[in-house]
């Protein structure tokens, strides 16, 4: 059994070297390729670096870009002669910028951003962006009927604050005054003007259409349903905060209840104030359906100025002074009472129908709220070289 066990010993020696042998063999088979891709890949993470900080360096020129917009060095051109393209170059992380910026109108502009770093690399980020109002044209006027009359009754004055004289008004359609109201502005029409005379501006008739940029309304939809979701109707009969929220029924505010909007309220129904309630905040309000701001309610005030009905009508009816736009671009717009209401007025059809005397404000402050002006990028692509 001993001498068995020696020989089995004895006849391993020498395997150790044949297994060294072995993985000297594929060491060497595989070590060349190995360090080849180590290289590749040290080489393209360089390039991929060099093209990172090429990017983030064409981004900060988009961003200077923005900057140049926001700050009045870049604005749209207002005159023959103006310039429509503007150049810069700024250096960023060891990188060279060159970019410009292209007027394209509808107060959209065209941003080219391009950095170079070493030897013929660059990279180029093209970029559209608004800057603006979506509100930018249509309250030029105080009052505005998109497709419809404009009537004017009782002993209601039109005037404007805080320059007076520049309640200005236009219909897609048809200017009824009656002999104890006055607009304090002109008077622009496509069809006639009765009676002229009580316009102390210029009365216009028979002019071209006017093809206003309507605000869109599926921005205030998205940012409401980023936040509460409340089913059915809301009642609010005691003061509280809301917004941004949506609503999938009504919106009645009673009593002396004050309702505070944190931003964008989105009303799938209707909405009634009445009984000395007020609404303000940051806003706006928006009803699919119709609305009614009536009784003792102030409806909203310097901080909240639009109040929107997407689909119906609006009746305002207070008796206390309001600072607000109405705007219902497929209801008509009817203001009765006593109240003075600063703003302005778009509807598809607007009438100021009072038995008691109201003065409707051009209200410049209220409407420079509603106009402030947002930045917006719109598409952002990335050509490299």
């Amino acid at each position: 059994m001993k001498t068995t066990v020696k020989r089995i010993i004895r006849d391993e020696k020498g395997t150790v070297m044949i297994l060294a042998l072995i993985l000297l063999v594929v060491g060497g088979l595989i070590l060349a390729p190995m360090l080849g891709l180590m290289t590749t890949g040290l080489i393209a993470g360089q390039v991929y670096e060099r093209k990172t900080d090429e990017l983030y360096a064409a981004d900060a020129g988009v961003e200077n870009a923005i900057w140049m917009i926001q700050s009045g060095a870049v604005e749209p051109p207002v005159s023959c002669g103006d310039p429509e393209q503007w150049f810069y170059s700024i250096a960023v992380n060891g990188r060279t910028v060159a970019g410009s910026i292209e007027y394209v109108g509808d107060q959209t502009y065209r941003v080219i951003s391009i950095a170079t770093g070493a030897g013929d690399s660059a990279t180029t980020v093209e970029s559209y962006v608004f800057y603006g109002s979506p509100w930018h044209d249509i309250l030029d006027y105080g009052i505005v009927a998109l497709n419809g009359d404009i009537t004017i009754s009782g002993t209601s004055e039109l005037d404007s604050y805080p320059e007076p004289d520049k309640a200005n008004i236009y219909a897609h359609g048809d200017i009824n005054i009656d002999n104890n109201s006055k607009v304090w502005g002109n008077a622009t029409a496509t069809g006639t003007i009765i009676i002229k005379d009580r316009v102390t501006g210029t009365a216009t008739e028979g002019c071209e259409p006017i093809e206003f940029i309507l605000p869109n309304l599926d921005v205030y939809l998205a940012e409401a349903n980023k936040g509460e979701l409340i089913e059915g109707t809301l009642q609010v009969t005691t003061s509280r905060t809301l917004g941004p929220a949506r609503i999938t029924g009504d919106l009645d505010l009673t009593s002396q209840a004050v309702l505070t909007l944190g931003g964008p309220v989105w009303v799938e129904g209707k909405v009634k104030t009445a009984g000395g309630s007020e609404i303000m905040g940051q806003g706006p309000l928006v009803a699919v359906g119709s609305v009614y701001l009536g009784g003792g309610a102030a409806s909203a005030t310097e901080e909240m100025p639009v109040v929107i009905s997407a689909e119906g009508p609006i009746d305002a009816a207070g008796t206390e002074e309001s600072f607000m736009v109405l705007y219902a671009p497929e209801g008509m717009i009817t203001i009765q009472g006593g109240a003075k209401t600063n703003g302005a007025a778009i509807g598809k059809e607007v009438k100021i129908s009072i038995s008691a005397k109201c003065k409707a404000v051009y209200d410049s402050d209220v409407i420079e709220v509603v106009r402030a002006p947002s930045i917006e990028v719109l598409t952002w692509e990335v050509e490299p070289q």
